[in-house]
């Protein structure tokens, strides 16, 4: 399934969203929320078009480092929509933060807590390292992990695929590259960040509902080899 030899690893870090549940699945669900709830108040169909300007405008700086980006973010999309950052940040930590939050554990790809028990015995630290807050996402998931990083935190202050999230990792957990791999989702961001920091990659086939169970009988068959 993988070219990884799972006996040399000792960290894995995980992606969150299209990673661990079904991010495309989630969205149809929340747009169906989102119409439901403009159908009715009209006057507030502006915030739409500012979650839509944030979302494009996250790809458009792929790969900014320095500067705040946790503020900047906000920044970007009050300029190209005339809303101010404050509410900009408002209307993205409602809709894309914490309503999606009691949803998310029916999305979960199946086999994804089997994974995270096979690591555990074999003494594999599982992390994560997401472009958005993971805390709240793993808890309503039910996953537990060993620790993780985000893009946004003063740590980092980068966005995938720039490596200086996966290089504070590797640092804070004294693993070189070599014995690191990173699973996600989107090659052009996950698996390029991967490259850039010198780590192995996989990524998810979201088609696939049993890769993770897959992705548990190869390390756990590595160990008897």
């Amino acid at each position: 399934m993988s070219a990884i030899d799972w006996r040399q690893i000792k960290l894995v870090v995980f992606d969150v969203d299209g990673t661990l549940y079904d991010q495309e699945g989630l969205r149809r669900h929340m747009l169906r929320k989102l119409l439901l709830h403009y159908g009715v108040r009209p006057w507030f169909a502006r915030e739409l078009k500012v979650l839509q300007s944030f979302r494009r405008q996250r790809e458009a700086h792929a790969g900014e480092s320095g500067g705040g980006i946790e503020r900047l973010q906000y920044e970007w999309t009050a300029q190209e929509t005339g809303i101010s950052a404050e509410r900009v940040e408002a209307i993205v930590t409602r809709w894309m933060l914490e309503i999606p939050l009691p949803l998310l554990k029916r999305y979960r790809f199946a086999g994804v807590d089997t994974f995270l028990e096979a690591l555990k015995e074999q003494g594999i630290s599982a992390q994560v390292y997401s472009d958005y807050p993971y805390e709240r996402k793993l808890q309503a998931m039910e996953l537990m992990m060993d620790g993780g990083v985000d893009s946004t935190q003063a740590e980092v202050d980068a966005f995938k695929p720039h490596p200086k999230g996966l290089q504070y990792l590797l640092a804070l957990n004294d693993v070189k590259p070599e014995f690191c791999v990173f699973i996600g989702d989107r090659e052009e961001r996950d698996g390029e960040c991967a490259r850039n920091a010198g780590v192995h990659s996989i990524i998810v086939d979201t088609k696939n509902r049993r890769f993770f169970n897959d992705l548990t009988l190869e390390l756990r068959g590595s160990s008897k080899g």
